[in-house]
């Protein structure tokens, strides 16, 4: 059982108790183990709902968002790429630092190929890649999150930008294209 589905089970049940109590408390004495009651109008579809049972709806409609942000399958690649100034990108020089540096693919919940967005994180740090990843994997869309600095000895380049080429990055993304164009879950056509 996945620990979001025990997380709503535990709050479901923390609130049956609660409201339990709550009957208790009043000294009614009474307790309804239902916590809606069907509106007596025949026609009416309608329910009278008690707000420990939105909440409960509420975690539960939460859990399903949230379990289709977790990818279903994590895989980690290396990707043989080079280090070169812009000069040497522009013009097609291929003598550039040969370096290694790595991919996080997050493969959404489906079944199939399925489309790919590569992410590219900027000059510094990129906390923004981790929501991109879940908010794409919940539409059924996997990510494929590169990282261009570690495998260069960098942490970041905001204080000094000549320590890696822009253009570098352009270099990298076609190479992880290569790498995904193969995968047997991706979309060859729905690379982004």
């Amino acid at each position: 059982m996945s620990e979001m589905k025990i997380f709503c089970q535990t709050a479901i049940y923390a609130l049956y108790a609660q409201r339990r109590l709550e009957c208790l408390a009043t000294g009614s004495g009474q307790f309804e183990p239902c916590t809606w009651r069907r509106h007596e109008a025949p026609v009416s579809n309608r329910y009278d709902h008690s707000a420990s049972h939105r909440l409960g709806l509420a975690i539960r409609r939460a859990a399903d968002t949230l379990s289709k942000q977790i990818a279903a399958r994590t895989e980690l690649y290396q990707i043989q790429t080079l280090t070169l100034s812009d000069q040497q990108f522009l013009k097609g020089d291929t003598g550039g630092k040969p370096v290694t540096i790595t991919g996080q693919l997050r493969i959404a919940q489906g079944s199939g190929r399925l489309p790919v967005v590569v992410l590219q994180h900027g000059s510094g740090y990129a906390a923004n890649i981790d929501v991109w990843s879940r908010e794409l994997n919940e539409l059924g869309i996997s990510t494929f999150a590169l990282d261009n600095f570690t495998g260069r000895g960098l942490a970041e380049v905001n204080t000094n930008q000549a320590l890696l080429g822009r253009l570098n990055f352009i270099l990298d993304d076609y190479r992880a294209l290569e790498v995904l164009a193969s995968h047997p879950r991706v979309d060859p056509n729905g690379l982004y």
